[in-house]
């Protein structure tokens, strides 16, 4: 947006973000709830359902779980439940819970339960591989799982994961798990050798063995009454398999197959297939001994599909797909009308900086501002606010734009060669070049303080302007951060070439002389630093590379002295934000996937992993922020979140449009226009009286808040 937004859209922005600041925002699972209706950033990679309600559960490659009311159609909530990719997930018969797999690294993760109720985790179970199949018992007693062994199959309690001693001598992999009603008795397919083995679970006997044929993929119960039929694949065709006898009943040649799933309300079975390198389905009954084509066809599949599910049984049939990109859809039960429940992220913001009175948010080559008095530094006890501007601009002559506050300056800079850099005049809203690498390498980040600028190039040479001095620059190997101040002099942040070498160097401008810093790990990735106290705090992977530990370290007397840890997370930073906040005298880090900050007296008197503020992170990934009297972070899923420093009072969440933008909080949304309204989803806490409408929720001025500090 070039020019002003029109007075009534700015009023209601600005009534809409007091009003979230003078309400605070409920725990997550509580209160009103605003969500943007966006699918999953990556790709989807499993979905379950609620057995009594017309509620789906998707997660992905995001790490987060959705959950969809298909009654409205709406989005619910989005729950960040891990950092890693979530694949498997099942949710409990008769209890809002689920239980669901991460995929921590290539070979191990971990089995968690989660009460979506309660928004507690029930427990967590360390996995030395992904479950090859994940289920609660009928009557949700137990959990069922199996890994890639010989000793495949593992029960533990559904509220505790106890270990259950059920089959504890191995017999295969196994495929496929059917458990009674009863939960007494067991049956497992083992697809090496085409076997459905039933079991007595107290005693461990073996019951039955049917032969049948081996390596069926793909098995899925299509006879819910007598739990005899099942749905299968072979290289060939699709299947209909009694697991009783072993027979083969019916096939239909179908290849590739993708996946299978059944709808029992409509009794209809779904297969994922392929045509002409795209995917496809094809749709089936099997009745009298008959497997025959159906007439149902999910209308305009999603050319990335690449799971399904049924729709839950009280809609009356229908499927869910999931994609690559991140997109949720339904297809109707009737006639496999399509509704796109969520598609991915279309402008994704990449950095935030905040200059009083102005909130910078990066998409790409775009640069928005929203200038208020609600983003100024202010430490009065009421806080009035009375206009709000938004401008949105592109230089594609810059590139996917990076940039940087310093006092009253906003600077820009793009990925091009030669690297260079600007600032941002905020009258004209125009940019002006401030710095050109006369070498031509490419910028990777920059630092500016009162004292100067450092520029570090991608060549790997590090230069420093200093306000008061004179221009040098120092070469280095695996440069990942630096900065500079005349009290402490250069600090490289690097990748070490040997167990000997320092991941973080101090170099003396004059002599050119290197200390190294005692802060051990193969690569330092961020660096700051605080001239109140003269501590250096650095974020250090230690371990090895494809088993790393994070830890951010603080380091006192200007680096000199033995690095201390004071936050630690198992694997690489999801963020590499580090930020020291001379008001509050804070160190903010987004290591963990959270904002959190510390304080260097906490850290002393309390020790690793003890903080002094921790922003919620239910909602969200955290990868960069800005601080001043606000804290600005930048999403994983493309979002920026805004908290009071102070307390950690959450305020709103920006979604970023191509034709606008969405902010939501607990009470209340705004908006820069209706059209991009259509993605909103509200779900009151309670009945009012009549239905509700989202326009009901637009905020009004004047307000006069008192935060909560």
């Amino acid at each position: 947006m070039e020019a002003l937004l029109r007075d009534r859209y700015r009023q209601t922005l600005l009534g809409a973000v007091l009003t979230l600041l003078l309400l605070a925002a409920p725990a997550a699972g509580a209160g009103d709830r605003f969500t943007v209706r966006i699918g999953h950033t990556g790709a989807v990679r499993a979905i379950a359902y609620h057995p009594e309600h017309s509620i789906v559960y998707t997660v992905g490659d995001d790490g987060k779980m959705l959950v969809w009311d298909l009654s409205v159609p709406g989005l619910r909530r989005q729950i960040q439940l891990a950092n890693g990719p979530i694949t498997r997930i099942a949710h409990h018969p008769t209890r809002n819970q689920v239980v669901f797999y991460v995929r921590d690294t290539v070979t191990s993760g971990r089995l968690i339960a989660y009460d979506l109720d309660a928004d507690t985790t029930l427990f967590v179970r360390n996995l030395d591989s992904e479950p090859v199949s994940l289920m609660y018992s009928p009557a949700g007693t137990f959990v069922v799982y199996a890994l890639s062994g010989f000793q495949s199959l593992f029960f533990v309690g559904s509220q505790e994961g106890d270990q259950r001693p059920y089959l504890a001598s191995g017999f295969g992999i196994v495929s496929f798990v059917q458990v009674a009603r009863s939960e007494r008795n067991i049956m497992t397919y083992v697809p090496s050798r085409g076997e459905f083995i039933y079991w007595e679970l107290s005693t461990g006997r073996e019951l039955q063995t049917v032969r049948t044929q081996s390596r069926l993929q793909f098995p899925t119960l299509i006879d819910p009454t007598s739990q005899r039929l099942l749905a299968a694949a072979d290289s060939e065709s699709l299947l209909i398999v009694d697991n009783l006898t072993g027979r083969i009943e019916a096939r239909y040649p179908v290849a590739p197959v993708r996946g299978i799933a059944f709808s029992e309300a409509n009794d209809l079975i779904l297969v994922l297939t392929e045509q002409f390198g795209r995917p496809s389905t094809l749709a089936f009954q099997y009745r009298n001994g008959r497997l025959t084509r159906a007439f149902y066809q999910p209308q305009n599949l999603h050319a990335l599909t690449q799971v399904i599910s049924p729709a839950p049984p009280r809609l009356g049939g229908g499927f869910i797909g999931g994609s690559a990109d991140g997109t949720v859809s339904y297809y109707a039960s009737n006639n496999g009308r399509l509704t796109t429940l969520g598609g991915p992220p279309e402008v994704s913001a990449s950095a935030t900086a905040l200059i009083d009175g102005r909130l910078f948010v990066t998409a790409g080559s775009e640069l928005l501002t929203f200038e208020s008095d609600l983003f100024a530094v202010s430490d009065d006890e009421v806080l009035t606010f009375s206009s709000l501007r938004v401008d949105r601009r592109s230089f594609e002559r810059i590139g996917p734009l990076s940039i940087a506050a310093h006092g009253t300056t906003l600077y820009l800079w793009g990925p091009g060669e030669p690297g260079a850099i600007f600032t941002y005049d905020l009258t004209r809203r125009t940019a002006v070049e401030h710095y050109r690498d006369q070498a031509g390498s490419a910028i990777q980040t920059a630092l500016f303080t009162d004292d100067g600028m450092l520029v570090v190039h991608r060549d790997g040479r590090v230069v420093v302007v200093p306000t008061d001095g004179q221009r040098f620059t120092y070469t280095a190997t695996g440069v990942q951060d630096a900065l500079w101040s005349p009290t402490i002099g250069l600090v490289i942040a690097r990748a070490s070439s040997g167990p000997l070498d320092a991941p973080i160097l101090i170099v003396d401008p004059r002599t050119r002389e290197t200390v190294p810093v005692d802060a051990p790990g193969f690569v330092a990735q961020r660096l700051a630093y605080s001239s109140e106290t003269n501590t250096l705090y650095a974020i250090v992977l230690q371990g090895s590379p494809s088993s790393p530990t994070s830890r951010l370290y603080q380091i006192g007397n200007r680096g000199l002295e033995r690095g201390t840890p004071i936050l630690e997370h198992a694997g690489s930073p999801i963020g590499r934000s580090l930020v020291w906040d001379s008001r509050a005298m804070r160190v903010y880090t987004t290591m963990t996937g959270r904002v959190a900050g510390v304080s260097p007296q906490s850290a002393n008197e309390r020790g690793n992993n003890d903080v002094d503020v921790e922003l919620d992170r239910a909602q969200r990934l955290a990868t960069s922020i800005s601080v001043a009297s606000l804290v600005a972070a930048t999403n994983a899923d493309g979002t920026v979140s805004l908290w009071y420093r102070a307390g950690g009072t959450h305020l709103a969440d920006v979604t970023l449009l191509p034709d606008g933008w969405l902010v939501t909080g607990a009470t209340g949304f705004l908006s820069s226009g209706s059209r991009v309204e259509r993605l909103l989803s509200y779900f009151p806490e309670r009945e009012t009286g009549r239905p509700e409408e989202l326009a009901d929720r637009r905020m009004e001025l004047p307000l006069y808040i008192r935060p909560n500090l």
